[in-house]
């Protein structure tokens, strides 16, 4: 089989980033995950706009919420997760998708050049993960013929005779005189 298809981090991710100051407030992240309808922010160095951490709904839920503070008086800096996870953009996905699961993290962030170039999340990955169900679907179609069509030498198990070509008759294996003398006597 030619080699299989290969996704990339980068066809999967979404470049356009949120980022807020890690001296922004909790409400501040908050807000703009609300406008932006996102789950999560990418907290920034004020001075060189590098990331250096990421707060997300959850952060905020057991960080904040639950602790019974006050998302206006929390500096994002307090509560975000850090350092954050990276991954290149031409790292295959099933790789993303594995330091996800090892990691027990929903999102990495995609750096080129130690420049921040992107997002990808499981949100992400779920999207296309019907089309990836209908390339594994095709690739074991493929198998199966060329399983059936490679090794279909071996004993009848009608006759128990050799042959170099069976055939798979009934889910059984039978060789040319027998499908024959089968043929003839369905007629």
């Amino acid at each position: 089989m030619d080699e299989k298809k290969k996704i990339w981090v980068r066809e999967i991710m979404n470049p356009d980033v949120e980022v807020i100051p890690a001296t922004a407030t909790v409400q501040e992240a908050a807000k703009r995950m609300k406008e932006q309808e996102i789950g999560s922010v990418i907290i920034i160095d004020p001075n060189n706009k590098k990331p250096i951490g990421i707060i997300t709904e959850r952060d905020i839920n057991n960080r904040v919420v639950a602790e019974n503070k006050l998302p206006s008086e929390i500096k994002c800096k307090e509560i975000m997760s850090s350092p954050v996870i990276t991954i290149a953009p031409d790292i295959e996905l099933t790789e993303a998708m594995h330091q996800m699961a090892t990691q027990h993290i929903k999102r990495l962030i995609v750096m080129e050049k130690q420049k921040m170039i992107g997002i990808i999340s499981q949100s992400d990955i779920l999207e296309i993960a019907p089309y990836m169900i209908e390339i594994l679907q095709d690739v074991s179609k493929i198998m199966n013929e060329r399983y059936k069509s490679e090794f279909l030498a071996g004993y009848c198990e009608k006759c128990g005779n050799w042959s170099d070509v069976l055939d798979e008759i009934d889910e059984s294996f039978i060789c040319e005189n027998c499908r024959t003398k089968r043929n003839s006597s369905n007629f």
